[in-house]
């Protein structure tokens, strides 16, 4: 989502609360579709809402594009379309004729022009009790921020319709109507107090006040869950207790109220029981029955392998406790429900806002920060203290590409974290989560027994307690995972990764990331100065006493000083490759000159060779080169020469370790017409049929470079080509063994 789009959802999400807080239930589900029509600029909006005697959904309200006739449209609950729409969060269709499940009234749609529709049914837990339908006369594809938008307007419209609900329950009972009129005025007026404050604090009190004028006269707790200790504390209290409190997710009817989300009614508090057999202890010695309400977030976006869903949140609990017996019926839950609703959303908006705060700081102190190890230490530290993950772990791949290793990692035992990075080092060809991140670039929240989390890690570190998310750290200049961000906690508290955490993280990993760029170029600056300065000093010696030689009948020694310049310019050429590898790949300006291709280019490079072949043990003199030593050619020889070099350095490095079966033999196929071909032939260990269209992929390596503890890049194939398309030619791999080979085809500027 960009930041204009993640405004927009943010400000029409608010102005749509305090609508539904400024006006009655009804008159905000009847302006609501128009709302809709005009923040997704769409024809039409209809709300079905539940007609249970009728057994279908009714339109309630709609706006837009839509007939009389239509209106008057019920779809029957137990339509297979149906069911299927209303068992989704959002559901949409590109084209409304196609679809074969949903809808019941499909028919009645085409023939009115709908092309699309998108939709989210209103929920209260698992029950349906309507429908919200978007649908356009255009045929349109839905964008993320707008499906997260409707699936939040679900959200508040599913409130209004609680509220809508509960007035006419009541209208026929013993509370008048006026009376639970003005406890829903006094309601909107709360909710609307909580979400213009900015604290947390100011929320709890806000929440007792209200707890005060809503309910029957009552004692009120408010606790708060700690999700690293499962612990309950109590956070606000409307009359000083006079016993510890004692309370955990998951135990006693308290923390089981929370932890499945059920609120709760006592009538009558049993005194006569042992203690340890009471159902429920009360908190004040004259307390006859209580009413607990779990403050939570019952519709927030997850984060499930890699797609979004809804989960539930766990913020806390509302506890009220009355000196009366049976003091609360539900129309009081009902209205708590919705407070603790309204405020535990606006707890947790706060908290992110904080945590947005603090990690804005943070990555401020990143940007500026040269040292690597600083800048590391600094994402763990904030993926723990300031996203308040409980484990985090920054795994690197290493230069050559072949592994992915635990470097850096928090919420382990320092004793134990030696043996996890030990154990934490992954080949990326393997099955393993980090493996399989770096390769597919996705974030992901697998399971918590996903088979391909590395057993003995698995079963060392608990890991099978752990909800965890995994995240790629990508390069943005070059596209390339350099590591991957493995960040999470005991999920026994918290069920889910939630997806604004996801959200966050991943905007924090990649300012880190950005840093840690910038310290690389910093480093390549260093490195390509130290090469030019003493680089181009040669260059200038050389050129004066090639200058003062020509003055004297000394080929041999001409000879010489010109390779000695040419060998200089082709240094001078790879620093500029690295420079436009990492920015803007900016060539040298292409120099056209006639050069002897055999006795200038191929047997140059090969001299050039000749140690890095005898520390290998290999003999130069098993290259075989063309025997016309006087093919002259136009071409820029500094190019040329690197593609040459490139090609000879990978066939010495992938040579057999038996020096007998070395062997290479260059072949110059005759001209047909401006075009030169060169066959590259070598008998060393191949390529994998696999990764044969992989080779001239940016930084790739073939695994077998592992076994064979060849060092490189994986730049030179993917330069090699980009060298020779400048030449007007192209590289290409013919044959992947025995011989491979390469065809190198250059265009001659003048023949």
């Amino acid at each position: 989502m960009s930041d204009l789009e993640h405004g927009d959802l943010l400000e029409r999400l608010n102005n749509l609360i305090e609508c539904s807080i400024n006006q009655s239930p009804e008159g905000f589900l009847q302006m609501l579709p128009a709302k809709v029509c005009d923040y997704l600029a769409v024809s039409t909006c209809i709300l079905w809402i539940r007609d249970y005697e009728a057994n279908s959904y009714k339109i309630l309200a709609a706006a837009g594009k839509i007939d009389d006739e239509y209106r008057k449209t019920e779809l029957n609950v137990n339509h297979p379309g149906v069911q299927f729409s209303s068992s989704q969060k959002v559901f949409s269709l590109r084209d409304i004729s196609q679809e074969k499940y949903r809808l019941a009234d499909k028919k009645l749609l085409v023939e009115r022009g709908y092309k699309s529709l998108i939709s989210s049914p209103l929920k209260i837990d698992q029950e349906t009790i309507g429908i919200l339908d978007v649908l356009t006369t255009e045929f349109r594809s839905f964008k993320l921020w707008e499906k997260k938008l409707l699936i939040s307007i679900a959200q508040q419209t599913t409130i209004c319709v609680q509220k809508r609900n509960l007035i006419q329950e009541n209208s026929n009972k013993d509370h008048s109507l006026d009376s639970l009129s003005e406890k829903l005025r006094k309601l909107n007026k709360l909710m609307l107090e909580i979400t213009n404050t900015s604290k947390i604090k100011e929320i709890y009190q806000l929440i007792i006040d209200g707890v005060l004028q809503l309910s029957p006269p009552a004692k009120v707790l408010i606790f708060r869950l700690n999700y690293q200790t499962g612990k309950l504390k109590v956070v606000k209290s409307s009359v000083q207790l006079s016993q510890n409190i004692s309370a955990k997710y998951g135990e006693t009817i308290i923390g089981k109220s929370l932890a499945n989300n059920e609120p709760k009614i006592i009538n009558h508090i049993e005194k006569n029981t042992k203690e340890k057999d009471r159902l429920y202890i009360p908190y004040w010695d004259n307390s006859q029955s209580a009413l607990i309400i779990p403050i939570v977030i019952d519709k927030i976006q997850v984060r499930i392998g890699t797609d979004i869903s809804e989960g539930l949140k766990a913020i806390g609990i509302l506890l009220l406790e009355s000196d009366s017996i049976s003091a609360f019926n539900e129309s009081d839950k009902e209205l708590l429900i919705s407070l603790a609703r309204h405020a535990a959303i606006e707890i947790e908006r706060i908290r992110a806002q904080k945590k947005l705060i603090r990690l804005r700081k943070l990555e401020q102190q990143i940007a500026n920060e040269k040292n690597y190890e600083k800048i590391m230490q600094a994402v763990v530290s904030g993926i723990t203290k300031v996203l308040k993950f409980e484990i985090a772990n920054i795994s690197l791949v290493n230069p050559e590409r072949t592994h992915i290793k635990s470097e850096y990692i928090s919420g382990v035992s320092q004793e134990k974290v030696k043996l996890f990075k030990e154990q934490a080092d992954h080949n990326l060809n393997s099955d393993d989560i980090q493996a399989d991140i770096v390769r597919r670039k996705i974030i992901e929240v697998p399971k918590y027994d996903d088979p391909r989390f590395d057993q003995e890690l698995y079963k060392e570190f608990s890991h099978h307690n752990l909800i965890r998310v995994f995240m790629p750290m990508v390069e943005v200049l070059n596209d390339l995972v350099i590591g991957t961000v493995e960040a999470g906690y005991n999920r026994k508290y918290q069920e889910y990764i939630y997806e604004w955490d996801v959200q966050i993280l991943e905007t924090f990993v990649y300012i880190a990331v950005q840093a840690l760029e910038r310290r690389k170029l910093g480093w390549l600056d260093r490195i390509t100065h130290e090469l030019k300065s003493p680089i181009i000093g040669i260059r200038a010696d050389a050129s004066f006493l090639q200058r003062r030689l020509n003055q004297i009948d000394n080929g041999l020694v001409y000879i010489k000083l010109n390779d000695i310049i040419t060998g200089a310019e082709m240094i001078l050429f790879q620093v500029r490759q690295l420079e436009s590898y990492w920015r803007d790949r900016n060539y040298r300006k292409e120099k056209i000159e006639r050069v002897y291709l055999e006795r200038d280019i191929i047997v140059k490079t090969i001299n050039q060779l000749r140690e890095i072949a005898n520390e290998r043990g290999l003999s130069i003199y098993n290259i075989i080169t063309p025997r016309y030593k006087n093919r002259a050619i136009y071409t820029d020889k500094i190019k040329l020469n690197q593609i040459i070099y490139n090609l000879l350095i990978n066939a010495i490095k992938y040579a057999h370790n038996e020096p007998e079966k070395f062997k290479i033999i260059i072949e110059v196929e005759p001209s047909a017409g401006d075009l030169i071909r060169l066959r590259f032939k070598d008998w060393g260990i191949g390529i994998n049929e696999e990764y044969g269209d992989k080779v001239f992929d940016e930084g790739f390596r073939e695994p077998v470079a592992i076994h064979k503890n060849v060092t490189g890049s994986g730049l030179g194939l993917f330069i090699s080509k980009a060298i020779a398309k400048e030449l007007r030619g192209d590289l290409e791999l013919v044959n992947l063994f025995h011989p491979t080979e390469f065809l190198l085809t250059i265009y001659n500027h003048k023949f």
